[in-house]
């Protein structure tokens, strides 16, 4: 295995060896929520009003989805 910096789902493999980073059994490639926070791979990364967030940290989710520039604290 290569020396890699994170393994997401702790299974030995590095997630870019990983075909599978977040353990769901649905490889990357074909998988459109790789964290699990109910929030779409690419609305994480391209249509957030405050910057992005991470597709694969489930904690880091978006701030505003709907481009309305308020943020809602929970």
């Amino acid at each position: 295995m290569p020396d890699e910096p994170a393994d997401n789902d702790g299974d030995g493999w590095g997630d870019n060896a990983d075909y599978d980073d977040d353990g769901d059994g649905v490889a990357d490639e074909d998988d459109d929520d790789m964290d699990g926070d109910g929030f779409d791979n690419v609305d994480e990364t391209t249509t957030c009003a405050s910057g992005t967030s991470d597709p694969q940290d489930g904690s880091d989710t978006p701030a505003d989805m709907d481009l309305s520039l308020i943020h809602i604290s929970e």
